[in-house]
């Protein structure tokens, strides 16, 4: 009762406050083969807490908690986190406990936490906070930012050259970072209520050779987590069922670099491990990795441990950026849990490697017992906010919006364009929905099935119009200023179909041939986002690579003039933005053909896995691109700075099908490919 009314007293105190602009900096360095926090500041609203446990002494790192003067955020509010970790450091930092978020003012400013984290050759950050926990009405932005030392370099040349060092090569630096975001307060019938959540988590890996420099340019990073949800943002509260949306937690862990092997391994294994507790036929071979992987391990074999709901878990491993020098692989899980208890006890599994560098695992003191508490599993899972099929507000946009009238030709070329007999490989492609059904995500055959499988595939098609849709507008625009060009240079010694090879081979870019640069490097950021999940990258690539080969031999007739660069490779939404706009159509009709064909390939993966029936399905893409349509006609416009200014904010919004889909390659038995 005191500790319920200290909170009380607490959480009054910080809605009462203004609110205000916080820093807070920490450097972790190496002193006498132990880490010391050399440098330790902030500002209110941030607060840092140094934690000197003896284990973390006696091992060398060192611990600091992340706090805030009220226990939470106000909207409006501000906080720049700095963080150093030297060469050879250890550094864990945590928080005192769940970070509180709460409703917004009229003004509707948002809660904003900013961290950049620079980690040194050889050292270690582990970024282990409790859930942000919004309240109803908050609004929240986050922006991550990681920067690690990359030695592989370095060590490849003293190999080459013959040199002592060579034998002992230098380690690149190692994270590992939670993202973690909670339903809200459940307890007071709050699940996934807030208004606005925004978080983007970017790395960047840089060598030695170049003294600091980025292996990418500054202002494009290596990998990309995005995500945002809402009410305004398509996410969980808007897209998802209640049987789905029960789900109390949503995180990705990103494990980066030789000191994070370990925790990397256990990951894996969990994703196998929760696959086959939750009916799904695991395949032979990621058995057979699974057993290697336990045998290899230092301690004992790694089992799960006890848990009380349901755990999805999707892990994508051995990520590799576009371009990218760094030596050490990169796993990517993503997590959607029934409990938080659940959540802490399975993080605390897969962390625990990490306490020979810390003195203990991450998460230790938030366990309590050998099993987890019992739960009530009758109590009511309340959804502020839900919408159960399409709102009157998107019929009225649907009849109040009229499409750019378009010509005989240009329709022509759009229902070729969308037609389901192009080569494209799209059937080979379930995005997701087959996962989702091995995991026992979809429920069973009949009840409420049909709209599981609807909500699934309309959150699936929202986060693919939130993430790619800006990257096919942008990549339109582009197309169109290359297209101008190579019209007016056609006969000149420069066509603009050696630009790709000129870009694969590390070639300077030449001035006049800055329009179809912008369309590549479009690409190579749209990859910097889907890297983090293989199984969507891949199917990405591999359509982008079908759709390319279909324009070249389809342009070829239908605009001579104009040739296409040869040959084009690239992702499934930049190639359709080009193609598109080469055939004439205009940039919003090109968003809903993009559109188009992602809910016709999912609907036809639904009917052939049995989860609808074929009649059932032309009711079920239809509702879906109905509701769909009210995304579809927020397009930020055309201007350059509105789709320069929607590339930037690209983000998923559904966490759910994320992290179904990355699961997708740990099955036996599969009709598709991803």
């Amino acid at each position: 009762m005191q500790r319920s009314a200290v909170i009380l007293r607490s959480a009054t105190a910080a809605l009462a406050r203004e609110p205000q602009k916080g820093s807070a900096t920490l450097f972790a360095e190496q002193v006498c083969g132990a880490t010391a926090l050399v440098r330790v500041s902030h500002a209110s609203p941030a607060r840092l807490l140094p934690m000197m446990p003896a284990a973390a002494e006696r091992a060398g790192g060192a611990w600091c908690a992340l706090g805030s003067f009220g226990g939470g955020l106000l909207g409006g509010d501000e906080v720049d986190l700095k963080i150093s970790v030297g060469a050879g450091a250890s550094l864990a930092l945590v928080t005192q406990a769940s970070t509180k978020v709460y409703r917004a003012k009229r003004d509707k400013r948002p809660a904003v936490q900013r961290l950049e984290a620079c980690v040194g050759a050889g050292g270690l950050l582990v970024f282990a906070p409790d859930p942000l926990v919004p309240f109803a009405e908050s609004w929240y932005k986050q922006r991550l930012s990681f920067r690690l030392q990359d030695c592989k370099e370095e060590a490849d040349r003293g190999a080459e050259d013959g040199s002592q060092e060579a034998s002992a090569p230098l380690a690149s630096a190692s994270a590992v970072v939670v993202d973690w975001i909670g339903a809200g307060r459940v307890a007071a019938g709050e699940r996934w209520a807030f208004d606005s959540y925004s978080s983007r988590t970017e790395f960047r890996w840089q060598t030695e050779s170049t003294g600091g420099s980025s292996s990418s340019t500054a202002s494009q990073p290596d990998l990309v987590e995005a995500l945002e949800l809402g009410a305004g943002n398509s996410g969980l509260r808007s897209a998802v069922p209640e049987s789905v949306a029960g789900f109390d937690a949503a995180l990705t862990v990103v494990a980066a670099g030789p000191r994070a092997e370990a925790v990397a391994a256990r990951l894996r294994i969990a994703a196998v491990l929760l696959a086959a507790r939750a009916g799904a036929r695991v395949a032979p071979r990621h058995r057979a990795s699974t057993a290697a992987e336990e045998k290899a391990e230092d301690a004992e074999s790694f089992e799960l441990p006890e848990l009380s709901g349901r755990i999805a878990m999707g892990v994508t491993a051995g990520v590799k950026a576009a371009g990218a020098t760094y030596g050490g692989s990169v796993t990517v899980a993503r997590i959607m849990a029934d409990r938080t208890e659940d959540v802490y006890r399975l993080l605390h599994a897969c962390l625990k490697p990490l306490a020979a560098a810390l003195g203990s695992a991450p998460y230790s003191d938030r366990v309590h017992g050998h099993g987890p508490m019992a739960v009530d599993d009758s109590r009511e899972r309340k959804q502020l906010g839900v919408s159960k099929g399409p709102s009157a507000s998107v019929a009225r946009s649907a009849k109040a919006s009229s499409l750019t009238q378009l010509s005989l030709g240009q329709q022509m070329a759009l229902s070729q364009l969308t037609d389901a007999t192009l080569p494209t490989g799209g059937f080979a492609h379930s995005g997701g929905v087959e996962a989702a059904s091995q995991l026992g995500l979809l429920g069973p055959t009949g009840g409420d099935q049909y709209e599981q499988v609807h909500d699934f595939i309309l959150s699936a098609a929202r986060s693919n119009h939130q993430l790619q849709g800006a990257f096919a507008m942008a990549a339109h625009r582009a197309a169109l200023a290359a297209a101008a060009f190579s019209a007016h240079d056609a006969a000149g010694s420069s066509p603009a179909g050696d630009i790709p090879h000129r870009h694969h081979q590390g070639l300077p870019p030449s001035g006049d041939l800055e329009p179809l640069q912008e369309w590549l490097k479009l690409d190579s950021l749209l990859h910097a986002h889907l890297a983090v999940n293989d199984v969507a990258c891949r199917a990405s690539s591999k359509q982008g690579a079908a759709l390319a080969r279909v324009a070249s031999h389809w342009h070829t007739v239908a605009h001579p003039e104009v040739p296409l660069p040869r040959p084009l490779r690239g992702h499934q939404a930049t190639v359709f933005g080009l193609l598109a706009a080469r055939l004439g159509l205009p940039q919003e009709v090109t968003l809903y053909a993009l559109a188009f064909c992602g809910v016709r390939d999912a609907v036809s993966a639904a009917v052939r896995l049995n989860l609808v029936g074929p009649l059932r399905g032309v009711e079920l893409q239809a509702c879906i691109l109905t509701e769909l349509s009210e995304d579809l006609l927020r397009h930020p416009g055309r201007s350059e700075a509105a789709v320069a200014a929607a590339v930037s904010r690209a983000a998923g919004s559904s966490p759910l099908v994320d992290c179904a889909h990355a699961a997708h390659d740990l099955f036996e038995a599969r009709l598709f490919l991803t």
